[in-house]
């Protein structure tokens, strides 16, 4: 790629905007207010997913995100209400301990919140998005937030509240579990969705996946680039587009049977406030490998809390440092 002025526009995965825009690659979209106004039609939150240190540097060609849904008749039996939308992970922890019961009267409680792995918290991608800054090269894990994050983590499968060797992603919700991620689209029709968990802080942080083209640094044509940008997020592309890359507010523009079934007005607010915000994924695979280590021996009794924050933390900080 380096140096080729024949490749006008990329098309990258949000965890390499840093390394790209670090080592110079993309070009601001500042200066094509053609291309920026059309942010003015998209959702809120779309706009700030494709900025890098305060200049937009992309458009978005997909943007995902995602929210829980609820086993509605797991629930009914149960007797519980859906969660409300500013529940924390506190409130996850005691929501936990009601959801585990017994069903089928064998004497055995056989239901659960969630199912999954004692290395794989459902709150560490959200924690990584909001306490990993890949452009100032910090990370912060030795901290209050994240000691009682993992504290009521362990408490969980101390207390047998998770169900243990499945995932917490699924593409359908077994009859025991109560939760399950699930991809969020304007097309859910009505389907028990819920917003996740917001951070011990309070803090409304949901991870995004996606895709950006951006044009590079090299490029002979920006300004013919830039026109395909524009014509890409404009009102009649998107009226041809697919339900994965919708991005506009008015969902009148859009072919009826792309939105079938169409989301719920509870469903599309919660579409609307998860993407309003998101924050861009930031993965970095050997961090993420090696802090699922660390938590499974701190999960499983191996390693002390103290010891084990700062392990990651150290490592998080050698990480972006190189």
């Amino acid at each position: 790629m380096a140096g080729n002025k024949d490749m006008d526009i990329i098309l990258i995965d949000s965890p390499f905007v840093t390394v790209l825009t670090k080592n110079n690659t993309i070009t601001s979209l500042d200066g094509y207010q053609h291309v920026k106004e059309k942010f003015t039609y998209m959702f809120d939150g779309i706009e700030n997913l494709c900025m890098h240190d305060d200049e937009l540097i992309g458009v978005p060609a997909t943007v995902s995100i995602e929210a829980w849904e609820a086993n509605q008749e797991l629930l009914e039996n149960l007797k519980l209400e859906l969660p409300d939308k500013s529940w924390s992970w506190y409130d996850f922890y005691e929501y936990a301990k009601l959801a585990r019961k017994d069903i089928n009267a064998d004497g055995i409680k056989d239901t659960y919140i969630i199912e999954g792995r004692k290395d794989s918290p459902p709150f560490l991608s959200q924690y990584n998005c909001t306490y990993i800054d890949l452009e100032k090269k910090k990370a912060s894990f030795n901290n209050e937030e994240f000691k009682n994050l993992l504290v009521l983590w362990k408490k969980m499968w101390d207390e047998d509240l998770v169900a243990d060797g499945g995932t917490f992603i699924t593409p359908k919700i077994k009859d025991n579990i109560v939760f399950c991620k699930c991809s969020l689209t304007l097309s859910m029709g009505d389907r028990a969705i819920i917003y996740p968990p917001a951070l011990l802080g309070g803090q409304k942080s949901y991870p995004a996946q996606l895709k950006l083209l951006c044009i590079t640094s090299f490029s002979e044509k920006k300004d013919l680039a830039a026109e395909f940008l524009s014509v890409f997020c404009s009102k009649e592309a998107q009226e041809r587009t697919v339900i994965t890359r919708a991005l506009y507010k008015d969902f009148s523009i859009y072919r009826r049977d792309m939105l079938n079934p169409s989301s719920s007005e509870k469903n599309i607010e919660i579409f609307k406030n998860v993407l309003k915000y998101s924050i861009r994924e930031n993965s970095i695979p050997e961090l993420r490998i090696y802090t699922l280590g660390i938590i499974g021996e701190y999960v499983s009794g191996m390693l002390p809390l103290e010891k084990a924050v700062t392990m990651i933390e150290d490592k998080a900080n050698l990480i972006l440092g190189e």
